[in-house]
């Protein structure tokens, strides 16, 4: 038998206490290339789960150049860059910053450009060169705990147990079980 309590990144925690505090009404996720990418299945995962958060990603530049109208002082920005060296990501964080959003950046540096530009950065464990991860601590789970976090900071919801759960089986190997939440993995 496997624990399957979910854990929250230590700096994930602190991102949900400052959302908390605050009326929240959408987030954006916002990154370049790959990193875009991994953002995707958070989209769909919000737009599954959430009732009241709405969200919407962008590529860093286009973020800059579209300037959304909702981007205001009731928005989460999660900005993601392996390195934090992206700079058209770390131009995003600035200019989201500037209108009042919360930043948040995901990265594996925390002395990276983008980690120094946001409120709020988040590090994860990449396997460079071959180094094995522990699955709870990569990217594709902080993206998760962020967005299930938010969910229920925002919604007084309870979608992060589930989504942890299912975070704890992957990492253990096991099959999560099918349809706790909706598209999760």
């Amino acid at each position: 038998m496997i624990n399957t309590q979910p854990a929250v990144n230590p700096q994930v925690q602190l991102v949900l206490e400052e959302v908390k505090k605050r009326s929240v009404k959408n987030l954006f996720f916002v990154a370049c290339g790959g990193s875009l990418a991994v953002m995707h299945p958070n989209k769909y995962f919000l737009d599954r789960e959430a009732d009241q958060v709405t969200s919407d990603f962008y590529n860093a530049s286009e973020f800059i150049t579209r300037s959304p109208r909702t981007l205001t002082d009731a928005s989460v920005v999660i900005l993601l860059s392996l390195t934090g060296t992206t700079p058209e990501t770390t131009e995003a964080a600035v200019f989201a910053k500037s209108k009042g959003a919360l930043t948040v950046g995901v990265t594996c540096d925390i002395e990276s450009p983008l980690a120094k530009a946001v409120d709020h950065a988040v590090i994860y464990d990449n396997a460079f060169a071959g180094v094995p991860i522990e699955v709870l601590n990569g990217n594709f789970s902080v993206m998760y705990q962020l967005g299930a976090g938010i969910i229920d900071a925002v919604e007084g919801k309870d979608v992060f147990a589930a989504a942890g759960e299912q975070l704890v089986e992957a990492a253990a190997g096991d099959r999560p079980s099918q349809g706790a939440v909706r598209g999760l993995l």
